[in-house]
């Protein structure tokens, strides 16, 4: 029940879940594509980011200076989110 309150209580944020449908499509992004995908500063998407990776939402890896996200597919509770936000955005 915790795990679904961080996931949902991440993602009532606009930006969050600009990122968060963003990913359904793109599978991977780097940080520096997520800041201009959001037209905000580079901290500013950092925070966004890194709350959902503290909310298990997404995970992140490091491949020389860049940081790449994608979706946790691993979180048993991510997928009827996802399904359910397919359905109301797609």
């Amino acid at each position: 029940m915790d795990t679904l309150l961080l996931i949902l209580k991440a993602l009532s944020d606009k930006n969050r879940l600009r990122v968060f449908y963003a990913l359904l499509s793109y599978k991977e992004l780097c940080a520096c594509q997520i800041t201009e995908f959001l037209n905000v500063a580079g901290a500013t998407a950092s925070r966004h980011l890194s709350l959902m990776v503290t909310a298990g939402i997404l995970k992140n890896r490091k491949q020389g200076r860049w940081v790449y996200f994608r979706l946790n597919n691993e979180d048993k509770f991510l997928e009827p989110v996802v399904n359910w936000v397919k359905q109301e955005i797609g």
